[in-house]
């Protein structure tokens, strides 16, 4: 399993950096801080999140949309 900064794993999937933050602030994605300016993801884990919502058009319920937008803990929320 391979890590990347925000940098390159934003070149390779598509995906920007804001939003991988906003991805992971709510629980979606993990993210590694080795330095306070460096952000890492790991590549699988957004490909795979790419894929789920893909093949689920109902991935993106209410509480789910709302933790992404309010960068709150998806498991914050009462329920999915």
């Amino acid at each position: 399993v391979q890590l990347g900064t925000s940098y390159d794993v934003a070149e390779a999937t598509g995906v920007g950096r804001k939003i991988l933050k906003r991805l992971a602030r709510a629980g979606f994605i993990q993210e590694m801080r080795p330095s306070p300016h460096v952000s890492m993801y790991y590549y699988t884990e957004v490909l795979d999140l790419m894929e789920r919502t893909r093949k689920d058009p109902n991935f993106w319920t209410q509480v789910r949309r709302d933790a992404y937008l309010k960068g709150s803990r998806i498991e914050d929320a009462s329920a999915l």
